[in-house]
């Protein structure tokens, strides 16, 4: 599966800001069999929106050398924004959406902002056979395809919220055995 890691992604001032800043309402919760958290697609404070630019600029060139093609960050976070799940929430092993205005979906970077997490808190990203934690300031990017599937399905259990930014990119071509579909979930 085609996914890189950055530790250390952000000026560490950057992440403390977007502490600072996160928002307190706006938030929209979704809780049944497949996930428990919270989602916020903004407005954001200005210095949450920086942050997510200097993280596109960063993975930019990444993922258009793991794509093949130039990809646009999309900044009207339809499914991204940011994330958090509550103590006893999840996300369960899904692929995701693949289509939205007209592009098409192919990669997804994520950041953390979860300090002092450890192995009991659970949470960590399962992607493929990989199991990555969600350790502080750490970032993931990896394409998003019809075998790319992921989540955290073992309850986070950390003090407060496990928080992370989600971008997702697009491109005006769909990837190698594109089928159009929704966010599809399944059993572990």
């Amino acid at each position: 599966m085609a996914m890189r890691i950055l530790d250390d992604a952000l000026p560490l001032h950057l992440c403390v800001a977007i502490e600072d800043h996160w928002p307190t309402d706006g938030w929209i919760e979704r809780r049944n069999a497949q996930e428990y958290k919270r989602g916020h697609r903004g407005p954001f404070h200005s210095l949450i929106e920086g942050a997510f630019r200097v993280l596109a600029g960063i993975w930019e060139p990444i993922l258009t050398e793991l794509a093949g093609e130039p990809l646009t960050p999309d900044f009207t976070f339809r499914g991204g924004g940011l994330h958090e799940i509550p103590s006893g929430g999840y996300l369960g092993m899904h692929t995701d959406f693949t289509e939205h205005n007209g592009l098409y979906r192919r990669a997804n970077t994520l950041l953390y902002l979860n300090r002092d997490w450890a192995m009991d808190d659970g949470g960590a990203l399962r992607l493929g056979r990989s199991v990555i934690p969600p350790i502080y300031n750490r970032s993931v990017a990896f394409l998003s395809t019809a075998e790319s599937w992921h989540g955290h399905p073992e309850p986070w259990q950390g003090q407060g919220p496990r928080r992370s930014l989600a971008l997702y990119w697009y491109a005006d071509t769909p990837g190698p055995g594109h089928i159009a579909r929704g966010t599809t979930f399944r059993e572990v």
